[in-house]
């Protein structure tokens, strides 16, 4: 698979965007079946890999590079990410 294409998981998640060498890469938006997040952002090797921002399904939104995670009750995390995991320094 290359180039972009829309691919329906067998889990009902529904992947728009960038392939190279049959793996998520480049630009690209997920939505989780079972949770209802979407994930719009770029990728690499099939993970989250470099800016994108993650919308969860309960209200709270991560934005990647400095990863801003809000509730609407004003709790919040800031950080890093790396290969789709919180890495580094955060708070």
């Amino acid at each position: 698979r290359n180039g972009w294409q829309d691919v329906t998981f067998h889990d009902g998640s529904v992947y728009h965007g960038e392939w190279r060498e049959g793996q998520r890469s480049g630009q690209g938006k997920q939505t989780y079946a079972l949770t209802g997040n979407r994930y719009e952002g770029t990728w690499k090797d099939g993970r989250w890999d470099g800016p994108g921002r993650l919308f969860l399904a309960n209200g709270l939104s991560m934005r990647r590079e400095e990863v801003r995670m809000t509730r609407a009750r004003s709790s919040s995390y800031s950080g890093e990410w790396k290969a789709g995991r919180r890495h580094g320094r955060g708070i």
